[in-house]
């Protein structure tokens, strides 16, 4: 549906016309490349790949949030499952955890005042803008 911005691009008349026609057919076929793979290839190597987990780890602080019908399902997915102490978490799991902890207190510090959530919205914008205007020449050789 988005790809109907390219058809002006592949109507264009004339040699810049074959050219840019490319453009256009290059990206329509890499989408629809990404969406096959996506669709099959994809979830194939997931369910090959994936291991059911054996064990589960209790958190109490995100459990009292959870709707019933939530709770629900947790209780069935844990059936035949042994509870885990969170100790016993693996480096990948503590990696995780604590890469969401720094995020979330990065978000936090950004969002705290009006200042600091302008600068995160303009900031990259403005950076981009000054980009193009200093090191862009110096790359062309212009």
């Amino acid at each position: 549906m988005t790809l109907i911005v390219f058809v002006p691009m592949m109507l264009l008349p004339g040699i810049i016309g074959k050219f840019l026609a490319y453009i256009p057919l290059t990206v329509f076929s890499s989408l629809l490349a990404t969406l096959f793979l996506s669709l099959t290839t994809n979830s194939s190597l997931f369910i090959k790949l994936a291991k059911p987990g054996t064990t589960y780890v209790k958190q109490p602080l995100v459990e009292a949030h959870l709707p019933a019908d939530q709770l629900l399902l947790l209780e069935e997915e844990r059936k035949g499952k042994q509870e885990r102490p969170p100790e016993s978490e693996s480096r990948r799991e503590k990696l995780i955890e604590s890469v969401e902890a720094w995020y979330e207190k990065t978000l936090i510090w950004w969002l705290a005042t009006k200042k600091r959530r302008l600068l995160a919205i303009w900031g990259p914008v403005v950076l981009t803008i000054l980009t193009f205007i200093f090191l862009s020449p110096r790359l062309t050789g212009g």
